[in-house]
């Protein structure tokens, strides 16, 4: 991001550091420092019947209304969801359980740079069979989805023999790495 951008925008400057020790509210799964494209979106029943966190990568389903709609990612995606289906109440956004009430989702796609919990921590062969190895995240590195729509290094279809492998979809990059510096939150530039 060029200079005079980033100060229009108040955002801190990933080569000094500021990313890495500014106070982001935990508050939220998904928290955006830098904003691109968003829509509100229909969810699948699959969706939210289950759930998901904010940050979790999402993709077009098909329906039968000429609404647009959106399940859970398997590797692909069209975008992530901006907020989880139970984001718990703060003093900006009461949304406790109103998009599984409404069954509608903000689904963003784009160029955002955001700080997320929908991560894979660990490899998908240690998640599978144990014992359990953390994935490397180092800034600049590429990021796909994973099985379960997270963000992750590790080419997941890959390992579970997918027709689809391999996993060519690079949807993001590392800014800031998870840490206890910052919540063991993953700081990351989508590319959707």
């Amino acid at each position: 991001m060029s200079r005079p951008l980033r100060e229009k925008l108040q955002v801190p400057n990933p080569s000094d550091g500021d990313l890495a020790h500014m106070e982001l509210s935990t508050a939220s799964d998904c928290v955006a420092l830098v904003k691109d494209g968003w829509l509100s979106v229909r969810a699948t029943s699959g969706l939210l019947a289950s759930g998901w966190v904010g940050g979790q990568g999402a993709t077009w389903e098909g329906s039968t209304t000429d609404t647009l709609t959106v399940g859970s990612s398997d590797g692909g995606a069209v975008g992530f969801l901006l907020w989880g289906s139970d984001e718990s109440v703060d003093q900006w956004a009461p949304m406790t359980r109103s998009q599984l009430a409404s069954g509608s989702v903000v689904l963003c796609y784009g160029t955002w740079v955001v700080s997320t919990i929908a991560f894979e921590r660990y490899t998908l062969e240690s998640r599978m069979a144990g014992p359990l190895v953390e994935n490397s995240y180092q800034p600049g590195k590429e990021l796909l989805l994973s099985s379960r729509g997270y963000w992750t290094p590790q080419d997941e279809w890959s390992v579970l023999a997918d027709p689809r492998a391999p996993n060519t979809q690079v949807l993001g990059v590392v800014v800031v790495p998870p840490s206890s510096l910052n919540g063991y939150r993953l700081t990351l530039q989508t590319n959707m």
